[in-house]
């Protein structure tokens, strides 16, 4: 089953616990302070293991509300809603890619918000614990902000900002520098 969603002109985001980590609000303030420059981008994913458990309310819409959009998404719906403001449409698409539950075991969601920043979502109750990073990813037009960890229910995970100055000149030939950036 592949479903797909669009809204427009909705809020999407309910849950509010990962606003409060104090990297999550540390990125805020680089942003808010204009460090970021204009917001472009930004990703967010959330994704473990959950496999078929008798019983298990999040693996029923009509105890959970719905699979990993509703129970881990809508948390990072609502951390890019902090960091960019209002969306102005939105559209996703769900799927039971490995478990045969009720709910999507699998979902990505496309943002648009009345700021221009796009962004997406990933969040999947199929991918192996160890192998999801829960990976927060922001970019605007004077640098990023990347985070790995910090989005889940614990308080760990590192974040890093690569931030430029105004006087950024141009790179024909798009050299990087692998720098470490801001801790």
């Amino acid at each position: 089953m592949i479903a797909v969603c669009k809204a427009e002109g909705v809020r999407l985001g309910t849950a509010l616990m990962m606003r409060f980590h104090a990297q999550h609000q540390a990125a805020l303030k680089l942003i808010r302070e204009g460090k970021l420059g204009k917001p472009v981008y930004g990703r967010a994913q959330l994704s473990c293991w959950y496999p078929p458990i008798p019983g298990a309310w999040r693996q029923d819409p009509k105890t959970g509300g719905g699979g990993a959009l509703v129970d881990m998404g809508s948390h990072c719906i609502d951390l890019l809603e902090m960091f960019f403001g209002e969306i102005k449409y939105a559209s996703c698409f769900m799927n039971n890619t490995i478990h045969p539950y009720k709910s999507e075991d699998s979902a990505i969601v496309s943002l648009f918000f009345k700021n221009g920043a796009l962004a997406t979502v990933d969040t999947f109750f199929c991918i192996p614990d160890n192998s999801s990073k829960n990976i927060l990813e922001i970019y605007g037009s004077k640098g990023s902000i990347l985070a790995r960890g910090t989005i889940g229910q614990g308080s760990l995970g590192e974040m890093t900002a690569f931030l430029e100055d105004d006087n950024s000149a141009y790179n024909a030939q798009q050299g990087r520098i692998l720098a470490n950036g801001i801790p």
